[in-house]
């Protein structure tokens, strides 16, 4: 049976019919063509094929192309396959949600800079700072409270290398409200902007801090539809790559696939009833 590592190597020349002589292949390519040698043998794929089926429907560029005056530049690797492993891989989930949990879950306090404990002079001030945003973290979301918005963030961030926490602004100007926004429907333009695609529809988004007044449909400036807000975007550095972050675990991330896909072969043998019933013993003698 061909393994990921013969997948590699026999695709490492070429890319979509161009040479190359760096080549990546990101989650899903790996994913597609190792499915695709392993059905010329006539392995049995049931399983494996109902567990992938959504990820081979989703390709990093499928719904983020050029879009308006701009462009999009797509992540290394799909945010959605990579999601998905973190989802049906047990000991990479515990690992992934033990860090968000341990970095983000386990509470919050205001704390006031050392420099201004002596000065007497900005205490009230500094009092009602704290109190604004005392008030600010305990209702950033009418569904949700603030530690539960930032670990889902945080899970994004641990999954994919990226997570998105959008900020939206009152009349007065002030941070009101924060929402989470998947990372798998998020991507970079190359003017440094956010696109999100959900359901077919595309917005723009402006990074955190941008007063610019841009338009959410066209990622123009001037508003001629609705205001675009604001985004803040965590990623883990990754040389790789200047727009998005890197999971902690990519570079094991083959080992993971094929690990998991095992795992999952095993299972198909085990309810196919694949091993012998009973066995036969022949002690001093030759079978013919």
């Amino acid at each position: 049976m061909t393994n990921i590592v013969e997948v590699i190597e026999n695709k490492s020349s070429s890319v979509n019919g161009k040479d190359s002589d760096i080549y990546y292949l990101d989650s899903e390519t790996i994913l597609s063509e190792w499915m695709k040698s392993i059905n010329k043998s006539g392995e049995p794929l049931k399983v494996i094929k109902g567990i992938f089926s959504d990820v081979f429907k989703v390709s990093s560029g499928s719904s983020f192309t050029s879009f308006g005056s701009d462009i999009i530049e797509h992540p290394i690797d799909n945010p959605f396959v990579l999601s998905i492993l973190v989802e049906r891989v047990y000991r990479l989930s515990s690992c992934v949600r033990l860090m968000a949990n341990n970095v983000v879950g386990l509470g919050w306090k205001v704390s006031i800079n050392p420099r201004f404990l002596q000065t007497n002079e900005l205490s009230n001030e500094i009092a009602r700072e704290i109190e604004i945003l005392d008030d600010f973290i305990n209702n950033v979301n009418d569904e949700t409270d603030f530690i539960e918005i930032m670990r889902l963030v945080k899970l994004d961030e641990e999954s994919t290398g990226n997570g998105y926490l959008e900020v939206v602004r009152d009349f007065d100007g002030r941070p009101a409200r924060l929402n989470h926004m998947p990372a798998h429907t998020m991507r970079v333009t190359k003017s440094g902007m956010f696109v999100q695609s959900r359901n077919g529809k595309k917005v723009y988004f402006k990074r955190y801090g941008d007063r610019r007044d841009i338009d959410a449909i066209d990622g123009k400036e001037g508003i001629r539809n609705y205001a675009a807000t604001e985004v803040i975007h965590f990623k883990i550095p990754t040389t790789t790559s200047s727009y998005y972050g890197k999971p902690r675990w990519s570079s094991v991330i083959y080992k993971i696939i094929v690990n998991f896909l095992i795992d999952n072969r095993s299972i198909s043998i085990i309810n196919n009833n694949v091993g012998p019933s009973f066995a036969v013993i022949v002690h001093n003698g030759q079978l013919s």
